[in-house]
Order: structure tokens, then C-alpha cells, then sequence
């Protein structure tokens, strides 16, 4: 689906003049998703000026209990009465207005939202490009500063008014050169220039997944005298929804990519007046070193499912070193089923790879090659799971917006059925059946592929005490997990369905979903018994979904990056399957608290007797 959003550039302090002209545009345009704010938030500082005052405007709306007309996002929390102005939003409570952060990838309503603070440090960049890496596609990159060669390869007709032609944005920065490179987002919105310029769209490099472009947007300052365009509305289907055909479309005003140009070597500048104390810093510029060796990135099979267990992780990898020399010398050990070396921004190798072997027995052998010499270097290797850098595994740590984890004060713990030592049971919140039931590991994992085994071993046992139960009522069990990795905070917690079927209607479970595979474009493979082992080596790390069969089989199938798979379509077959194909939509199947409730305690008297707690 469509979102339709707005984009403000500089509010200035004018924040409830931009919330009264928002208002506006949402009343003749809209309705909008959000509004996102780049530049500086609150009124600038003046160097006789105390930066501490309360912006009483703000409080007093805040105070009020108003909400913002449509959700709003800011970056640039600095200015003068920003400290104040943000510890009175804190104790706000849901006003619409929210702050982004300094640096950061989030998720707004499906778009995968990346964001850069004019006052960033080393740290912040470094965060920000990890964070992008497993967010996966950007859609928007919000910052307030102009990248200093965004101008480069703009045809005179279409350069901004303003601005000299050749010469680099005022507000300019380097860093934002290789932030937009290594992200490529699809919009680019940036606060930092008096005027508005819509730059023509940039044809990104292709690296391997195809070559999308990319549209720069420069924001005026709301409430501008020159009254240039400050205000800027968007109509965008995130990418992870796009077909790829779509996506990479190439409009005719296309221009080359601009950061493969020479520029004049202007840095990062931070006006003195609106420094608030953070560190400055410099980014080394390339002189005087030696070429590195020519080598080439390796992007890695196709078709391979990565599967941490059995990959191995490489450094001091010789820069020279070719694919088929580092075959040459794993190969030793056992199969290689993928080799992946990712490269910079100019295309040439890292000093990393990663290998994976046909199993995890081969990776652990292959930790005998450590130190071993290849063309005259040491190589380093270790298990790619144990690795101390790049994302971390799951912690299983609770996630404070998580409706699953039951620290979180919003999950609802009244329809918690049972708890054991590292999972619990707990009815649907929009059941098919009124003894839907679902099985979720207490910490927050995100797959069962990724419990502890003790965990998984609890799951079973609450899967088999629940088949004896349904068995009992005259049903069978049928069930799925879809594991996705979702963008927000946290990411998904594992959770598994089970709903009890007639078993005259479960006989014909495994033709439904085989029939509605094929529907949908897939295919789905059999297991013969619940075996996460066999599950994981069928999978890997990839996103999965997994049906359970009456007879305990398994019905699976692997969803590439690539790969668009129904949200819905469980509850679409188990519905099928029940005779109730309205129960696919789960706003069909809610009720009020108090049914809940009932509901609730009516399966807790029913499952006593079964329970494994």
C-alpha cells in the first residue's frame, strides 16, 4: 500500500505555525501517514543567548494535551530552549510529536526510515551504517546537510537557483557523500540551504542486486521570506513492497552518480553558535598510499541459504586473493558450498570473507587452518556465529515495545494460560478457534531456529501437550510460524500458532497448503516428523514458514530476500481448512477484554490436566 507523507525542512521554532499550515494540507489533501522535519527543530541560538530557556509555545501545547495533525518525526533536537522543550515532550504521553534520535534506522509505518543529526560524531556514522546493514533497503535518508557532491552531474537547466553553477552546497558535507553511497536510499530529504531543489534522480551502481536511483530533495526553512518551498508532499510504496522491475526503472532524466566526481575538498563545517558540545572530528583523506593489489568483491552464491553454523569467519584475507584461491586453500577441510567478501565503496575487497562449508562439522573442522599462511599471510578464523564484530546474535534480552515479552506493560498477560520455566502458553488476541493457542519463548528470540535448546525442548513439550488436549476435545492440531525479520526496534519474537481442527477437515491439511503454495507461487517441502534440525539445514538463517501437520510432520519452505510471501496466508489455509474463510482477517475474529477474559480462563480449566507448568 501507498503511503502518503509530508516533509518540512527548518521548523525554526515555528512549531505550531507548521502544525496549523499541516493542518491544512491534511484537510484539503489529505489524509497523511506522517510528517517528517529535517534541519534544526527549535529556534536557532544566538551567542548572547541562554540555550536552556523553555520554549513556552511548545510547553503550553504540550501542557493542553493537543496532539500534532499528523504523527511527526524530528531530527535537530538542539537550539535555543531545546533542553527544556525535550524533557517536557518526554512526560507528554502520545502528543504525535517524536524525536527521532542523533542517528539511527527505524520503521514508520512500513518505510524504513534512516537519519543523520547535523551535530554527529565518528560514533554516530559508524552506528548509522551498521544499523542500515541489517535494516536492508532505505527508503528515506533524512539529514540536515547537503552531501558536498550532490550538484555534481546536474545539467545547468536544472540547477538550483541560488547556487553557482560549479560550485559545491554551503552547508555541504563530505561525509554525507559516503553515507548516501553506502546506503542509497530512495529519497534523499536534507535540510542546510535557504532554498528548495528537486534534484533529477541519480543512477546508483549496481553491486549485485541491481541499480536503483535515488531522488534528492533540498528543503527550505518553513516560513521563509524568499517563500521557497519548505513543505513537500510524498506518495511512496516502501521498497521491500516494490516489484523489482519497478523499482529499478530508470526515468529519462536520469543523471550519472555523483559521488564518482572529484570535489573541492570541503569538509564538515559546524557553526560555532549552534555547537552544543559535540565532539569534532576529521575524516582522513587518501594521499600518498600505495594501490591495493587488484581483487574483487565476491557477492556469493545464488540459490545458498546462509546458515551461521556452518560458515567460518576469515581476516587478514590477502587483497589479492581470487575466489579460487581461497576455494583452493578451505577446500582442504571439506566442501564449500558459498564463499561471500564484501567490498568498499570503490568496489575493491575487504580484508574479510566469510566461507561456508556443506556443514557445521566441516566449519569447526576448518578452525585448524587458523594462522595458516595464504599467499605469505597469517589468516585469522573463527566461528562466523562467535565473532565479536558485525551484528550481534540474538540476546533474548525483553524489548520494551514487544507485545510477546511480558515485561512489557502493554502485553496482555490475561490471556497468559500457562507458564513454564523458559516458554509460555497464551490464546490468540484474534483466535480462529476459542482454543487458538500460541506457544512463546519467554525471552525474546526471534525464530525457533534461534532458541537454546533447552527453550526449544520446552516448546515441544507444550506442542505435544497441546495435541494430547485437542486429541482429547475430539480435534487435531494444525499450526504455523512465519519468521520474518522485522525492521523496528527488537525485531520479531518467536511465537507459534495452534488451532484445533475436526479431524475429518485436518486430513485434508496437507493438500490445502500444498494447493495454496502453488496458488501463490511457491512451493512447500515435506518433513516427516517435527525436526528443527533438519529444519535449519533445510533453511539456514533465511526467513522461513513452517506448517504442523496432524501427524507431526512439517510442511516448509525458505522465503529469500528477494522472495515476496504472504503475510497471511497461515490463517488463510487454516481458515480454508475450518470452513470459515473470513477468519483470515484477524480484526474479524477480535473481541472485547472482558471476552478475552472469559475465553481465557475457560481454555485454563479446559487444559489443566495437560499442562506441563
Amino acid at each position: 500500500m501507498a503511503l502518503n507523507i509530508l516533509l518540512s525542512g527548518d521548523c525554526g521554532g515555528k512549531i505550531l505555525p507548521l502544525f496549523k499550515r499541516v493542518a491544512a494540507v491534511e484537510k484539503s489533501s489529505g489524509p497523511f501517514h506522517a510528517l517528517f522535519c529535517v534541519g534544526t527543530f527549535f529556534p536557532p541560538s544566538e551567542p548572547s543567548e541562554d540555550s536552556s530557556d523553555v520554549s513556552t509555545e511548545l510547553s503550553e501545547w504540550i501542557a493542553a494535551g493537543e496532539k500534532a495533525p499528523v504523527p511527526t518525526y524530528f531530527i535537530g533536537a538542539y537550539g535555543r530552549g531545546s533542553a527544556k522543550a525535550m524533557e517536557a515532550l518526554k512526560g507528554s504521553g502520545d502528543c504525535g510529536l517524536h524525536y527521532l534520535g542523533r542517528s539511527g534506522v527505524t520503521d514508520v509505518g512500513g518505510l524504513s526510515v534512516a537519519f543523520l543529526c547535523r551535530h554527529f560524531r565518528e560514533l554516530d556514522v559508524a552506528k548509522l551504517k551498521m544499523a542500515a546493514d541489517g535494516a536492508g533497503d532505505i527508503d528515506l535518508l533524512l539529514t540536515n546537510q547537503w552531501p558536498i557532491s550532490i550538484l555534481n552531474g546536474v545539467p545547468a537547466p536544472a540547477h538550483p537557483k541560488g547556487l553557482a553553477v560549479g560550485a559545491a552546497p554551503r552547508s555541504g558535507c563530505r561525509v554525507l557523500d559516503e553515507l548516501a553511497d553506502a546506503m542509497r536510499p530512495r529519497y534523499h530529504l536534507a535540510a542546510g540551504e535557504d532554498i528548495y531543489f528537486a534534484r533529477p534522480p541519480y543512477q546508483n551502481p549496481d553491486r549485485g542486486v541491481g541499480g536503483h536511483v535515488t531522488r534528492f530533495i533540498g528543503l527550505a526553512p518553513f516560513g521563509n521570506a524568499a517563500k521557497q518551498k519548505s513543505l513537500h508532499a510524498l506518495k511512496l510504496v516502501p521498497m521491500s513492497k516494490m516489484e523489482i522491475a519497478t523499482l529499478l526503472a530508470r526515468p529519462t532524466d536520469t543523471t550519472p552518480y555523483p559521488f564518482n566526481f572529484p570535489t573541492d575538498g570541503k569538509a564538515c563545517k559546524r557553526p560555532p553558535e549552534e555547537d552544543i558540545g559535540a565532539q569534532t572530528w576529521r575524516w582522513e583523506q587518501a594521499g600518498g598510499k600505495r594501490p591495493r593489489p587488484a581483487g574483487k568483491p565476491i557477492p556469493g552464491r545464488p540459490g545458498v541459504a546462509k546458515d551461521a553454523a556452518a560458515t567460518i569467519y576469515a581476516r587478514n584475507v590477502p587483497f589479492a586473493a581470487t575466489e579460487q584461491d581461497l576455494e583452493a586453500f578451505f577446500s582442504k577441510i571439506g566442501q564449500i558450498v558459498d564463499i561471500r567478501r564484501p567490498g568498499d565503496d570503490k568496489g575493491r575487497p575487504l580484508g574479510h570473507c566469510f566461507v561456508q562449508y556443506g556443514s557445521a562439522g566441516e566449519a569447526e573442522a576448518a578452525l585448524q587452518l587458523n594462522q595458516q599462511l595464504l599467499m605469505g599471510r597469517p589468516i585469522g578464523i573463527e566461528m562466523a556465529a562467535n565473532r565479536s564484530s558485525g551484528p550481534p546474535a540474538p540476546s533474548g534480552k525483553p524489548v520494551g515495545s514487544c507485545w510477546f515479552c511480558l515485561s512489557n506493560p502493554s502485553c496482555a498477560v490475561w490471556l497468559v494460560a500457562s507458564v513454564g520455566q523458559e516458554a509460555y502458553l497464551a490464546l490468540d488476541k484474534a483466535p480462529m478457534h476459542p482454543q487458538h493457542c500460541l506457544i512463546i519463548p519467554i525471552e525474546h528470540f526471534p525464530s525457533s531456529l534461534s532458541l537454546t535448546p533447552s527453550a526449544r525442548a520446552e516448546m515441544l513439550e507444550y506442542m505435544a501437550a497441546v495435541r494430547r488436549f485437542y486429541e482429547s476435545k475430539g480435534c487435531a492440531l494444525v499450526g504455523f510460524e512465519r519468521f520474518m525479520r522485522l525492521r523496528r526496534m527488537g525485531g520479531n519474537h518467536c511465537h507459534i500458532n495452534l488451532v484445533p481442527v475436526d479431524k475429518e477437515r485436518a486430513a485434508l491439511a496437507r493438500g490445502a497448503f500444498e494447493e495454496a503454495a502453488q496458488g501463490d507461487g511457491f512451493s512447500l517441502t515435506h518433513l516427516s516428523s517435527t525436526d528443527w534440525n533438519a529444519l535449519r539445514d533445510a533453511v539456514g538463517d533465511e526467513e522461513f514458514f513452517v506448517a504442523f501437520l496432524p501427524d507431526g510432520s512439517m510442511l516448509y519452505t525458505q522465503i529469500g530476500r528477494d522472495q515476496k510471501h504472504p503475510m497471511d496466508f497461515g490463517r488463510r489455509v487454516l481458515g480454508q481448512i475450518l470452513g470459515s474463510p473470513e477468519k483470515v482477517h484477524p480484526k474479524e475474529c477480535m473481541v472485547s477484554r472482558e471476552e478475552e477474559e472469559v475465553l481465557a480462563q475457560s481454555f485454563k480449566d479446559a487444559f489443566k490436566d495437560h499442562d506441563i507448568a
